[in-house]
């Protein structure tokens, strides 16, 4: 090591000799030329500095597991890692998914093995058994964090509820878990905030009239608002510019972190010109988070005295202050400053919001690919709910179905794949192996969610019907971890439960899920950061109530219900038949000649979606909401325009049926 650190002064000496050199010949030769040779040369020197700390970090991680290599894991499961994006023995084998690599390690090396990020010896913590022994069993030892550089550089440091240790750590918790407590979590008085947004946030969608929406956009917006809620006591509007500026810094910052990580095992990256690591890009947005959640702090101080006056405790801080108060007059020590507050509300936004929502957003991408649940969902609410009544949480217990979809989600999404690090605070004996006190502990959430010796061969599919009985009751599995193990567990669970719970039950009561081109589905590739996020993508939200308006009232009741003040999308997700009952045959195939003419009575408005050349063939079962009446050139005209309002669709309905008598060639003119 010594040698390497005389290696490395003898290198900088010469450049900075050779600097000096050149500069003093060109003032001589050219006062012109010395702007440009300065900025070259400052551009070189720091390349080099750059060069030179990775050989030293990689050089040491090699010495460090050759001291390492009998007291942590086995020799040929020991690796140097230089996290540039460059993996020590392949280079580029890693590429953008990092879990791949890790799955391939898991089966080369069994449930532990050593990496380096830079010289930070790291051991990543596969397969439930394992996680449990270390992170359950070994709590005491393993629940502290590693410092990293981004959170030291935006001011958050091993502080705060999320990146705290020791008896820091403990308080804070205790604190959240009494506040969340006291606001009711898990009972109907917290259920009642979560329901206020959720209504609307399914009336939002409902509002799209047909129209493609981004899920994610809404989603994330909608759940910071009870994010809010809680914490500061009320809700946004979705078009206030301070609260759309708060929820975009804090998605660029999860967007940013993707490529960050770097930075915090060789922190003498950010000197590189630019800012390929989105360190800059990180601390910007997270400033401007700050600064907006400082100013609800302070605004909520200043009325705190009237609040406590009045007996009231209506949000997180004003519940914080009072502990804070109760702590310092009763001379007891305590961590409940104002820093760890801020950091405190800044951990329960990031992390709050952020997973609930790309949770919702995997549940819908899911289920365009599988219409077939979403079917049985409606079928489960319609049984059990109906549409007369809200969703609540006491409903949770007769829906299995929804609850396995809810779970899937989780298992099959990982939202969150390796949890947040933790770090040894002892030296800890697992089996044959020690690992050593301050390595940092990756838990690999991704091998245990996707384990096939746990789920089955068809781990990496969609299927809800893995968390049910053969009697289609709710399975209760202990290696169901999506929330992390152990007493680092997710502060919230609970909340994010009841959240998951009563957003995708009001969502899915209301309104189908149906995608914009079933032709192109979107994809299933995700980018892979601290959360495992969908590529973005659109969707379309058919309205469930209008048919039920429709089937159970006349077209005047109907038209004067608020429910239908914007509505103008075209009728071809509402299929009818004659006599009042939802035509479900949307996957019958095209060769079902026997009922062409039955069907013709039936079909509002379908049959236009036909070529010229297949009329007779195919308009008996293209009632999928695949045959959108845009698609055709010919026919299309007059059934867009009938198709804006139910009225029209009333009056078409009354043509058919007058055209019984056998006329059932005027179906393209309804």
């Amino acid at each position: 090591m010594i040698m390497m650190i005389i290696i490395v002064v003898v290198v900088v000496v010469v450049v900075v000799v050779v600097v000096v050199v050149v500069i003093t010949i060109i003032l001589i030769i050219n006062v012109v030329a010395v702007v440009v040779v300065i900025i070259v040369v400052v551009v070189v020197v720091v390349v080099v500095i750059v060069v030179i700390g990775v050989i030293v970090f990689v050089i040491g991680a090699a010495i460090s597991s050759s001291n390492a290599e009998e007291s942590v894991i086995p020799k040929s499961c020991l690796r140097a890692l230089c996290d540039l994006g460059l993996w020590w023995e392949t280079c580029f084998s890693v590429g953008e998914d990092i879990r791949a690599q890790f799955k391939a390690w898991h089966s080369q090396c069994g449930d532990l093995f050593s990496i380096y990020f830079g010289s930070t010896l790291v051991v990543v913590v596969n397969g439930f058994k394992t996680n449990k022994e270390i992170f359950v069993n070994k709590a005491a030892v393993t629940s502290d964090r590693p410092g990293m550089y981004m959170n030291e550089s935006i001011g958050m440091g091993e502080t705060g509820i999320v990146f705290a240790s020791g008896a820091i750590w403990k308080e804070l918790r205790m604190v959240t878990h009494q506040i969340l407590r006291e606001f009711g979590m898990g009972t109907n008085i917290l259920a009642e905030r979560i329901q206020e947004e959720v209504d609307c946030y399914v009336n939002k969608l409902a509002e799209s009239n047909g129209k493609p929406v981004d899920p994610q956009h809404f989603t994330s917006v909608s759940v910071a608002n009870i994010i809010c809620s809680i914490i500061i006591g009320r809700r946004f509007s979705y078009d206030d510019p301070q609260f759309k500026s708060t929820v975009d810094s804090l998605n660029k910052v999860s967007e940013c972190a993707r490529g960050a990580g770097a930075i915090n095992f060789l922190p003498f990256l950010k000197y590189l010109p630019g800012d390929m690591f989105k360190a800059k890009a990180i601390k910007v947005n997270w400033v401007s988070v700050k600064k907006v959640l400082s100013e609800f702090v302070s605004e909520i101080d200043k009325k705190g005295a009237i609040a406590k006056k009045n007996g009231e405790c209506s949000n997180y801080i004003l519940s914080y202050r009072n502990k804070q108060q109760e702590k310092m007059e009763a001379g007891k020590p305590t961590y409940l400053d104002d820093d760890n507050l801020l950091k405190n509300i800044i951990d329960l936004f990031a992390a709050g919001t952020e997973t609930v929502s790309i949770s919702i957003v995997w549940c819908l991408l899911f289920i365009l690919y599988t219409p077939q649940v979403q079917t049985k969902i409606h079928e489960e609410l319609d049984r059990e709910v109906g549409q007369e009544r809200k969703v609540t949480m006491e409903d949770q217990a007769r829906l299995p179905y929804l609850n396995a979809v809810i779970k899937e989600t989780q298992r099959l999404s990982n939202v969150v794949p390796f949890s947040v690090m933790h770090k040894t605070s002892e030296d800890i004996s697992i089996g044959d192996f020690v690992i050593p006190k301050g390595t940092a502990l990756i838990p690999n959430l991704d091998s245990v969610l996707h384990d096939p010796e746990i789920w089955g061969s068809d781990a990496d599919k969609f299927n809800p019907e893995r968390f049910l009985d053969k009697d289609g009751a709710l399975i209760h599995r202990e290696e169901f971890i999506p929330f992390s193990i152990g007493p680092r567990i997710c502060v919230g669970e609970a909340f994010a439960k009841m959240e998951l719970f009563l957003f995708l039950s009001s969502m899915f009561q209301r309104l189908k899920f149906v995608a914009t081109d079933p032709a192109n589905l979107p994809s299933l590739k995700a980018n892979i950061g601290f959360t495992t996020v969908p590529t973005p993508y659109e969707i379309l939200c058919v309205d469930r109530l209008l048919k039920l308006e429709y089937r159970t009232r006349t077209t005047q009741e109907v038209r004067g219900s608020k429910l239908l003040d914007s509505c103008d999308f075209a009728p071809y997700w509402l299929d009818y038949d004659d006599d009042g009952d939802e035509d479900d045959n949307d996957n019958d195939d095209d060769d079902d000649d026997d009922d062409d003419d039955d069907d013709d009575d039936d079909d509002d408005d379908d049959d236009d979606d036909d070529d010229d050349d297949d009329d007779d063939d195919d308009d008996d079962d293209d009632d999928d909401d695949d045959d959108d009446d845009d698609d055709d050139d010919d026919d299309d005209d007059d059934d867009d325009d009938a198709s804006l309002t139910l009225e029209c669709l009333q009056a078409n309905e009354n043509q058919n049926q007058n055209d019984d008598d056998g006329d059932n060639d005027d179906d393209d003119d309804e």
